[in-house]
């Protein structure tokens, strides 16, 4: 009975509606429905106390889909809702986030029920290019773009002068580049620079300078040139002064290992010929053995006289300035005849020395005019004499 005077009240309720053209009769608009709560949903349009004519929109609550009913309800008579079964959600967990290659998650932990939200960010060294931050659970799925992480670059390297890099770039974190100089250059500066996670370098570029060599000294009696050059593949050059004699290489060069390509030469002097000493004569210093710029002095022994240029002097070619001289004896000092006059008046006894005599006016002379000094240190003629004219 109480079930057939249900279905009379909804018939009337239909029939009124239908009547009222779907709007809610001036009679009703001032009863109120209950609210209606749909479990994982959000309610809009409309609010507390719900009026006849009022229109409520449902939406499943964020990480939860809509599986059926409708999304709007009308409150129709002041005693229910109209629009059809009423929205339901579905709202299943997800698994664990997934991994993003180059960046963590934060933001959320286990158990991850639906609408739970994860926070992705690029690893340190690492930048956004793509992609978003953010992934929702939503229906058992994790929903959003994928987080595009790629490595910062760093600005790009110039290969030093003389050398080279490993890798060549374009370079970007954490990657480490590797510096080698050609051979006979060194390397000065850091051998390697790694990009960092700020997208700079751990270490400026290096330089690549030419290897030194010792440093050469000019042999004594000597000069070289270049001075001062040390570098790798510099040639220096060694010249001796006049009079001296190069012994060893030439040149050296400055080879890749920092040595040179030989000893540095030496200058020593010139030999002159070997000399013989005068007969009746010395020399000094006695030799044998004489070089530039040496000096010979040659002497005669008592009795001799020398016949020939002392000292004597090793050139720079390697030859004397004069021959050796001879020694010849002495012939024994003259004096002028009495009453008369020698010329010169004195000296004059050496080999081959001349003297001439003449007499004082009144005098004769008796023997040679003049005597000549003989190299067996006699003279060829005695001295005259000089006797009075007679009248």
């Amino acid at each position: 009975m109480r079930s057939n005077l249900w279905i009379s009240a909804i018939l009337v309720l239909v029939l009124l509606e239908t009547i009222d053209g779907g709007r809610c009769p001036r009679r009703f608009r001032r009863r109120g429905c209950r609210a209606l709560t749909l479990p994982n949903t959000i309610r809009s349009n409309c609010q507390a106390p719900f009026r006849c004519g009022d229109e409520c929109r449902y939406e499943c609550v964020p990480g939860c889909v809509k599986r059926t009913g409708a999304r709007v309800r009308v409150c129709r008579f002041g005693r229910y809702w109209r629009g059809g079964r009423g929205l339901k959600c579905s709202c299943r967990p997800c698994g664990a986030p997934p991994d993003v290659r180059y960046a963590g998650v934060s933001g959320c932990t286990a158990p991850f029920t639906a609408g739970t939200t994860c926070s992705y960010q690029c690893n340190t060294g690492f930048r956004r290019v793509g992609g978003g931050e953010i992934r929702m659970c939503v229906d058992g799925r994790w929903e959003g773009s994928t987080l595009n992480c790629a490595a910062i670059p760093c600005p790009t390297l110039t290969v030093p002068a003389f050398g080279s890099l490993t890798p060549p770039g374009p370079h970007s974190y954490p990657i480490r580049v590797t510096f080698t100089c050609n051979t006979g250059y060194a390397l000065n500066g850091a051998s390697s620079t790694t990009c960092q996670a700020n997208g700079t370098w751990s270490d400026p570029v290096p330089t690549c300078t030419p290897v030194q060599c010792p440093t050469l000294t000019a042999p004594a009696n000597g000069v070289l040139i270049p001075i001062g050059a040390t570098s790798y593949q510099v040639r220096v050059m060694f010249i001796c002064n006049p009079g001296y004699h190069l012994n060893g290489a030439s040149s050296v060069t400055c080879r890749a290992d920092g040595t040179w390509s030989n000893s540095a030469p030496t200058c020593t002097p010139r030999v002159c010929p070997t000399l013989t000493p005068p007969t009746n004569g010395a020399l000094s210093p006695p030799g044998p053995a004489y070089s530039y710029p040496n000096q010979v002095t040659v002497t005669c022994n008592p009795g001799y006289q020398l016949n020939g240029v002392s000292p004597m002097t090793c050139q720079a070619d390697g030859t004397w300035s004069n021959p050796v001289g001879t020694c010849t004896p002495r012939c024994p000092d003259l004096t002028a005849p009495v009453n008369g006059a020698r010329t010169p008046p004195t000296g004059e006894n050496s080999y081959q020395d001349v003297i001439t005599f003449t007499c004082n006016v009144g005098y004769v002379r008796t023997g040679a005019f003049d005597t000549t000094c003989q190299a067996d240190g006699t003279w060829s003629n005695p001295v005259p004499t000089c006797t009075r004219m007679m009248i």
